[in-house]
């Protein structure tokens, strides 16, 4: 036990270890920064920052998840499974912003049905005006690359995935698209060629990896798990 003050906020006095003295100022001024937030910031200001947040995101994660490529792979289960996850979790992210209760996102639709879609990705990006986007989403939904399906490790092995992925990803991207630049820029190509060699030695050895693989896959798409590097 630990020596007790009195501390006094306003009108009202608490008792408390002494050596939780640091902490409760901490969380007290972190709450009067939040409510000054609240009070100060309107709603469309706090969208435009959470978009903000969301694109220097991406920016991390190519820094993090491509650039470290350059000191070399991890060869751990867990480090491999963390490459992967960070980078599907960008696709995921990005997703987030556009889905809804749309039957675009859960199967068969009719043209009618994916024009909300279509219009917001227009709004976000004008250049993209005349491409086919429903025909580059119906391919992406075949493929299973959209509602969270989207697997790495599939974009390394499978060419036409991978086209349809960067294609995909360039509809919702805050961004620049990080998938093209792991596909056209040669150095980070060689390197993620590499990188999958190594990793279908993993799939088609191990059935740890895969099963490990598919649990922690799982937790990144519901959000419960963010990999950092």
């Amino acid at each position: 036990m630990g020596s007790i003050l009195d501390y006094r906020q306003g009108s009202t006095t608490i008792k408390i270890y002494k050596e939780g003295a640091y902490e409760l100022n901490t969380f007290l001024d972190d709450y009067e920064r939040s409510l000054y937030f609240a009070e100060n910031v309107n709603s469309s200001t706090l969208k435009a920052l959470q978009e903000i947040k969301k694109e220097s995101q991406v920016t991390t994660t190519l820094g993090q998840a491509i650039l470290s490529s350059n000191q070399g792979f991890e060869t751990d289960l867990a480090g491999k499974l963390k490459r992967l996850h960070a980078l599907e979790k960008i696709m995921y992210d990005a997703e987030d912003a556009y889905k809804d209760k749309s039957p675009i996102w859960t199967g068969n639709f009719e043209t009618k049905d994916i024009q909300p879609f279509i219009k917001k990705v227009i709004k976000r990006n004008p250049a993209l005006e005349n491409v086919n986007i429903e025909g580059i989403f119906r391919q992406a939904a075949n493929l299973h690359i959209i509602n969270g399906e989207f697997d790495m490790f599939k974009f390394l092995t499978d060419k036409d995935y991978r086209q349809a992925s960067i294609q995909y990803y360039n509809l919702i991207r805050p961004s620049f698209n990080m998938f093209d630049v792991i596909d056209k820029v040669p150095h980070f190509k060689a390197l993620f060629e590499a990188y999958k060699d190594i990793s279908t030695i993993d799939n088609a050895m191990s059935r740890k990896f895969l099963y490990i693989r598919n649990i922690t896959k799982s937790l990144v798409k519901t959000g419960k798990h963010y990999p950092n590097f």
